[in-house]
């Protein structure tokens, strides 16, 4: 500005030069006001700020009173389900008498464990002098194994696999971490029933547990009396010796295997 007006003192008219002082005059007046204005805009926009970090703040405390309001409603919910200890059973509700029966553990029947379908994996293999069928049958224990011959030469292999209460107790809780990752988006997750807790578990052992039955037909040229089994670490093997031929016999196979 002291330039403009060392120039104009220099360039400037007597006539004009009062007339270009008094647009200077002008020009300075509004700059003013727009420093004036420039000042009361940041400060609105600093109370705006602080107005906003407030506000957020109320929010997340009203968020947290609530959750807080909702768990302490939630262990009301529960401490008022759950059945008292000096409570006389007489007066206990059904719903309490559910969930009693729901909480306490309890053992699938053992004849439910053998209505099940065990599927273990036999193969049969055959040598110049016998026939060997292997496979394993893991949890199966020899008194739960049966090998059999008919007087018709049929031999079935039968037996069961029933789960140990540590071996039923895991798959009990896989069954109840299932169930609460299938209800997770719910806002509480339902109550499990013993029945459908046994269906799930029963799902989990299909195929693992249960009883099996496999029946083969023997070829005639086989000694019967030297059939053998064995069941070590969970891997079976029946030994089936064949009859000896004599040299320069005939041989016959005369069988279906």
């Amino acid at each position: 500005m002291k330039n403009l007006l060392s120039l104009d003192e220099i360039i400037g008219s007597t006539s004009t030069r009062s007339q270009k002082k008094q647009q200077i005059n002008t020009i300075q007046e509004m700059m003013a006001d727009m420093d004036s204005v420039n000042d009361r805009l940041k400060k609105l926009s600093a109370t705006l700020k602080a107005e906003e970090l407030e506000a957020e703040k109320e929010r997340e405390k009203k968020i947290q009173e609530e959750q807080e309001a909702k768990k302490l409603e939630e262990d009301k919910t529960q401490t008022q389900a759950s059945p008292q200890e000096n409570k006389p059973s007489t007066e206990l509700t059904k719903k309490e008498e559910d969930l009693e029966e729901e909480e306490g553990h309890h053992r699938i029947p053992e004849k439910v464990w053998r209505s099940l379908r065990l599927n273990p994996s036999l193969d049969v293999r055959e040598f110049h002098d016998r026939y060997i069928i292997a496979g394993q049958l893991p949890g199966v224990h020899r008194q739960d194994l049966n090998v059999d011959l008919s007087p018709n030469k049929t031999l079935v292999i039968s037996g069961v696999r029933l789960p140990t209460e540590k071996e039923e107790g895991l798959m009990r809780k896989h069954a109840q971490a299932a169930w609460a990752r299938n209800h997770i988006v719910r806002k509480r997750i339902p109550v499990l029933k013993p029945q459908e807790e046994d269906r799930m578990i029963l799902e989990i052992a299909n195929g693992r547990y249960g009883t099996f039955s496999e029946t083969y037909r023997l070829p005639g040229n086989i000694d019967k009396s030297k059939i053998s089994a064995s069941l070590e670490k969970g891997i079976l093997q029946v030994t089936i010796p064949k009859i000896r031929q004599p040299l320069g016999g005939p041989f016959h196979n005369d069988y279906s295997w």
